[in-house]
């Protein structure tokens, strides 16, 4: 779904770990938009009404509020 210049994406949650990590499920467009691939590691951030996910590139991902 597109809104403006701001695109936004639904993703199906698999399964939740007892560590209390997400397994989540993208739509394969926004995955080869910015470069993603399966089992690649996002950092998660909330950031007002959004959720924002970016690609972990220093091994160290990150949750915040």
């Amino acid at each position: 779904m597109t809104n403006g210049s701001n695109k936004f994406y639904s993703a199906n949650v698999i399964d939740v770990l007892e560590s209390g990590e997400a397994i989540i499920e993208l739509p394969p467009e926004l995955l080869k938009e910015v470069g993603w691939k399966e089992g690649d590691t996002l950092n998660i951030e909330d950031r007002d009404d959004s959720i924002i996910l970016s690609k972990v590139t220093d091994g160290k991902a990150t949750i915040k509020n």
